[in-house]
């Protein structure tokens, strides 16, 4: 923009050509855009060029601006007359125009925070997809043409899901491809044989070696060696220093697989996998694992299947305890191509339930009674992952306790445990230490872990029934069946634990980035759904941005089991308004319809909540009564987390600082810092000697990274006990945006001003300043920039 302000404010009474350059997509229309504002609001006139000589005299002072390729080179410089500035635009392999241009400005690829600030603040995508998109455009990832072609091609196809006020990206388990009609795709589109398979070799399977060649030309080396040259000259293949081909960026590859189709990708496979074989027929040193993959995502396009079938099972056994993903893929393969496998121990144990898709079918109408009940275990995992159910297996024991955790039937019937359960893939006291745990039922849970065959599940009790409690599937299966299960990939169960994992860690942004994944996943129906909503409610309320905590919470399911926890959050929205009372109603009705209804996640929590606006309000008899459930509740279930809540309540009602500090160290056991900085906020009601709750509080600011976002509490009851604010240290504790606010402020703009400086709109740099104040603890703006200016923020100019 600079070097086109300068053109054309002293470009003085001479006629000058300027020639905009860039690869397609670079954004040279929209350079022109922006810079026919800048000259209009300097004075100068803007005109089109016309696409043949002017036919009178050009007014002086006028820019003639050319973004088509229609305007001859001889019409551009007819229209060079003094006086007047020409702007034309071309691609960077046009050769005619920079030849005979004045001045030739490049526009090189945007940077990395600048593409980032457009996808982010501009069209709205959220982190994880901002990172699909940078890895699958590779280069292409600066060039703003084709990041926004994809995005409005991926919003086009409904691979961009609006969850509040961000997209995110679906299906992150399928590719992304670049829209059909990239100037790359339509270069790689008029490709022919033997080319063509040299290509697609390269997208299937990530790189060609060069030397490798020989394998995809069809017998015609020379001819396949001329068109893989002009493939690179093109751009579209690119070679590395050891001589590797492969597509310039993922994005292309991903196109070029899905329009040559499975056929082909299966071909190419074949391709590499015959000449692997015939090496290794000729006694050659061949890698096995590598000839093993390439059958396996050939079959059954291959030929002499029966043998292979019997070479790949070979391979399995020798894989299966060192690369299980591996040889759960190749016992897949087998199958199809005629081998007995018993696929299901590796695919529950590798978490890959998409494979199991065909076994089902060929074998679910007519197994035996033994075989029935593995494919149901089967298929119980591989539903709880988001697959669909399997109609033959639905009265199945297994089945029918996915059915359940899914809201299909009100209820499962735990079965007594039988002698061949060790054979079972899913045994009958494993499903039902499941169906305890997630029934928050710890007497009977640990009752049925003593069947597991997991020695290891009743070392982690507490952690088990703290997972069922807060509706984590996912780790739930991780403890009882231990090595023998494996979460599938974005699916809900691993989603929402990374949820909890990320609220429990206090890391909101990765949290919530796991919500909004999961709100993009599925039909949204599921438990994991549901708690994930009203985790993200409970973050944003303890933010303070009660608008988004409200907004998750009329997203949130009704049903009875989310009722603990809703009100949780409820409580808090109420007690902000200042309604304490109708917080204390909430809870306590809650409270007793959950006893009644056998609802358990979240009564922990709710209790003790309700115990401090009880006493907050004044209502001792509410607050005996409350605490007479929590005493209650520890006595039948004597968890790890019923107990820090009998101390916590204790340490409130009787002002107790033994069970308060020992309820603080339960919290700390648990590695709950939400959690920790609660009952350190409790702890300092009525600590005659504070240095241990401050040691702990500077402990919790100094764990906190850079996006735990409680400092403002932590700060505000450290100013209680007098001591200076703790500050987070390091390069990383402010982005770039957040340094330039404070600056801004400083300078005593607006957030309008900013917003426009920045070019973002109002909202993002509200919540930037909403950041700001919850990390730094100031509670204005005229605070935030004092601040800064006495070196309190780290990262911002003093």
């Amino acid at each position: 923009m600079d070097s086109l302000r300068r053109a054309a404010l002293g470009m003085g009474w001479r006629g000058r050509l300027l020639v905009v350059r860039g690869l397609p997509g670079s954004g040279r229309s929209e350079v022109l855009r922006a810079a026919t504002a800048m000259w209009r609001a300097e004075g100068l006139r803007v005109a089109p060029a016309p696409v043949g000589r002017p036919s009178t005299q050009v007014v002086p002072r006028t820019v003639l601006v050319a973004d088509d390729p229609a305007v001859p080179a001889d019409a551009l410089l007819a229209c060079r007359q003094p006086g007047c500035l020409v702007v034309a635009t071309c691609l960077d392999d046009d050769v005619e125009l920079p030849e005979i241009a004045d001045e030739v400005v490049d526009l090189p690829p945007l940077g990395d925070d600048d593409v980032v600030a457009l996808l982010r603040n501009d069209a709205g995508l959220d982190e994880a997809a901002v990172d699909a998109l940078r890895s699958a455009l590779g280069s292409w990832f600066g060039n703003p043409g084709t990041v926004l072609a994809l995005v409005g091609r991926l919003t086009e196809v409904g691979r961009l899901v609006p969850v509040r006020d961000r997209l995110c990206l679906a299906h992150l388990e399928v590719p992304i491809g670049l829209p059909p009609e990239h100037h790359l795709v339509r270069c790689a589109a008029r490709v022919g044989d033997p080319a063509r398979t040299v290509l697609e070799a390269a997208a299937v399977l990530g790189g060609v070696d060069l030397a490798d060649l020989s394998v995809f030309a069809g017998g015609d080396l020379a001819a396949a060696g001329r068109a893989v040259d002009a493939l690179v000259e093109c751009g579209v293949l690119v070679a590395d220093r050891e001589g590797r081909l492969s597509c310039c960026c993922a994005a292309l590859a991903a196109t070029v697989v899905e329009q040559a189709g499975p056929d082909a990708a299966r071909a190419v496979h074949w391709l590499v996998g015959r000449h692997l074989l015939d090496g290794l027929r000729r006694g050659l040193p061949v890698d096995r694992a590598a000839l093993a993959d390439h059958v396996a995502a050939a079959a059954p396009a291959v030929a002499d299947g029966g043998a292979l079938a019997g070479w790949l099972v070979e391979q399995v056994a020798e894989a299966e305890r060192r690369e299980p993903e591996r040889a759960a893929r190749w016992s897949a393969s087998a199958r199809r191509l005629g081998a007995r496998t018993d696929l299901l121990p590796l695919v529950a144990r590798t978490g890959q339930y998409d494979l199991l898709r065909e076994v089902f079918d060929e074998e679910a109408a007519g197994a035996d009674r033994a075989r029935r009940w593995d494919l149901a275990a089967a298929g119980m995992l591989a539903e709880l992952n988001g697959a669909d159910p399997v109609p033959a297996l639905a009265d199945e024991p297994p089945s029918r306790l996915a059915a359940w955790w899914l809201g299909r039937l009100p209820s499962w019937t735990p079965l007594p445990p039988r002698a061949d359960d060790v054979e079972r893939l899913v045994s009958t006291a494993e499903l039902t230490a499941i169906y305890h745990a997630l029934r928050v039922e710890p007497r009977e849970c640990a009752q049925a872990l003593r069947a597991v065959r997991n020695g290891r599940a009743a070392e982690r009790f507490d952690d088990l029934v703290e997972a069922g409690g807060g509706g984590d599937v996912a780790t739930v299966l991780e403890i009882v069946l231990g090595q023998r299960y494996r979460s599938a990939r974005n699916s809900p169960p691993r989603l929402y634990q990374e949820v909890v994992r990320g609220y429990a860690a206090a890391d909101w942004t990765a949290a919530l980035r796991a919500v909004r994944q999961l709100e993009s996943h599925g039909a949204g129906t599921s438990p994991p759904h549901h708690m994930a909503r009203l985790v993200a409610a409970a973050i944003h309320a303890t933010r303070g941005e009660w608008r988004d905590a409200e907004a998750w919470l009329s997203k949130a399911g009704q049903d009875i089991r989310y009722s603990l926890v809703r009100s949780t959050v409820e409580c808090a929205v109420l007690g902000r308004r200042g309604e304490h009372a109708a917080a204390l109603d909430l809870a306590w009705s809650t409270l007793r319809l959950a006893r009644t209804e056998g609802a358990r996640w979240g009564r922990e929590r709710l209790l003790l909540q309700a115990l401090q606006i009880a006493l907050r309000l004044g209502n001792r008899d509410m607050a005996e009564a409350l605490m007479a459930d929590a005493e209650d509740l520890y006595r039948r279930d004597g968890t790890r987390l019923t107990r820090q809540t009998v101390l916590l309540g204790r340490g409130l009602l009787h002002g107790d600082l033994a069970s308060a500090a020992e309820g603080v160290d339960v919290v700390r056991q648990r590695g709950h810092r939400p959690d920790l900085l609660w009952a350190c906020q409790i702890l300092a009601r009525f600590c005659d000697d504070s240095r241990n709750v401050i040691a702990e509080l500077r402990s919790i600011s100094h764990q906190g990274g850079t996006e735990f976002l409680l400092p403002a509490r932590v700060n505000a009851l450290l100013r209680e006990f007098g001591v200076p604010a703790v500050r987070e240290t390091g390069p990383t504790a402010l982005s770039t945006m957040d340094r330039q606010i404070v600056e801004l402020i400083r300078e005593g703009q607006t957030n309008r001003q900013i917003a426009s400086a920045l070019r973002v709109s109002e909202k993002t740099v509200e919540h930037h300043l909403t950041r700001l104040f919850a990390w730094t603890g100031c509670r204005s703006r005229v605070e935030l920039a004092a601040a800064s200016l006495d070196g309190r923020i780290p990262g911002v100019r003093g």
